[in-house]
């Protein structure tokens, strides 16, 4: 799976535009009549707005579900194995407050488990889709490569996110390959600290007072 993302967020109002797409192959071994997505923001009270939805050549996907943090789209051709198809999505994001890995304090904001993923696909299980738990690790995610840009409407806001990066004068640009999830922290309080030697280059991020040195 690719994931190519673009985020426009609003800092101080919490709040985030997503343009998402999906580029999918079907390596489940068999065709598929329906694709779930987890959209694990759907479950939060007013978190997740879907805008557009909609196939690689624009016509609007018209035959889907979308309820308890679940997105199950149905094409309108069963989606045979080992073939590639584009989903395309729009959405806002109203960031909550919330100690947890999704959600803004009064020193940042976390941003996990806040995009719809395709989930990944076992033979002997299916599709892997857990219910919530208020304790560890619930979601499961396929390796999966990512591009992601994000701009931010205030200048002093630091992004700490995973990946190559290229700086841009509102943001960043992020490429990162064979990874289980994409999730970044902003902050106009953090510190930013790189370490390397001859072979590695090491960036940390951390709120002013907890800098780890």
């Amino acid at each position: 799976q690719r994931y190519f993302l673009e985020v426009n967020l609003q800092y101080l109002a919490h709040t985030a535009q997503v343009v998402q797409t999906i580029s999918f192959t079907n390596s489940t071994g068999q065709s598929l009549t329906e694709i779930p997505l987890v959209v694990p923001p759907q479950r939060l009270n007013g978190a997740f707005r879907l805008n557009s939805l909609s196939w690689a050549d624009g016509e609007p996907i018209l035959n889907y579900q979308l309820r308890q943090g679940l997105l199950t789209i149905y094409p309108d051709e069963p989606l045979k194995s080992n073939e590639t198809i584009l989903l395309m999505f729009s959405y806002d994001l109203n960031i909550p407050f919330s100690q947890s890995t999704f959600g803004f304090s009064e020193d940042q904001i976390l941003m996990d488990n806040w995009y719809p993923f395709i989930p990944p696909y076992e033979p002997d299980k299916g599709w892997i889709i857990n219910e919530p738990s208020t304790y560890g690790e619930y979601l499961a995610y396929p390796l999966s490569s990512f591009e992601v840009l994000i701009r931010v409407d205030d200048p002093n806001v630091i992004i700490a996110a995973p990946g190559d990066y290229s700086a841009l004068e509102d943001g960043a640009y992020y490429e990162l390959a064979q990874a289980r999830r994409f999730a970044f922290a902003l902050s106009p309080k953090f510190e930013q600290v790189t370490q390397a030697n001859d072979n590695y280059s090491v960036e940390f991020f951390a709120l002013n007072g907890h800098e780890p040195y």
